[in-house]
């Protein structure tokens, strides 16, 4: 309904423009608890384009906030979060404000950047984010906004998000990887094995 345009793996679509939104549901998996995060990340780019009374925003910013207010977050993009840190392999915010890229895993990478991101600043000072808002919806480009609200320049934001980013994920692949399951499932193994014997 929304147009051709629309990539089949989309679960959800919105035109702040237009005011308009959809989501994708089939009655098949699980009805409203399927589209519930969908519904409420749609609807967090309306109301997002709304605050700023349609002032140009970067696509990181509103994909991060969209995913932050529908709680949308997954071990996979942790996965790749902190993996691309410790490879140092992480996207700059610099090109995600000229696009997303378009390969499955960079995309993963990308929308979980997005989101660590705009945690991070509504973390360090929700004050300073509502202020940010407002000074877009006044009229001042994004970046300029930004750094007024923050009292630091874009660089050094990001810096100290990588620096944060490094802390906060730095055991994630080991946690989450497939020779952790191994282990696990080794030591379940052995435990009962030995448990028998002694039976």
């Amino acid at each position: 309904a929304l147009g051709p345009g629309v990539p089949m793996w989309a679960a959800g679509i919105a035109y702040p423009p237009d005011g308009i939104a959809g989501v994708r549901m089939d009655p098949r998996r699980g009805g409203w608890a399927e589209v519930e995060r969908p519904f409420r990340h749609e609807m967090s780019h309306l109301l997002l384009h709304r605050s700023v009374a349609g002032r140009a925003l970067p696509r990181w910013f509103k994909e991060g906030f969209a995913m932050l207010q529908a709680k949308e977050w997954s071990f996979e993009r942790a996965r790749a979060l902190s993996a691309a840190a410790l490879t140092d392999n992480l996207l700059d915010l610099d090109d995600l404000e000229r696009g997303f890229p378009r390969g499955r895993g960079e995309v993963t990478l990308a929308y979980a950047q997005a989101s660590a991101v705009v945690g991070q600043m509504l973390r360090e000072d929700s004050a300073a984010f509502v202020d940010l808002l407002r000074r877009t919806r006044q009229g001042r480009p994004f970046r300029a906004a930004l750094e007024e609200s923050y009292g630091a320049p874009m660089a050094d934001i990001e810096a100290a998000w990588r620096s944060e980013l490094d802390t906060d994920y730095a055991l994630v692949p080991l946690l989450t990887g497939g020779g952790t399951v191994w282990v696990v499932a080794s030591l379940i193994f052995l435990l009962g094995y030995a448990r028998r014997r002694r039976e």
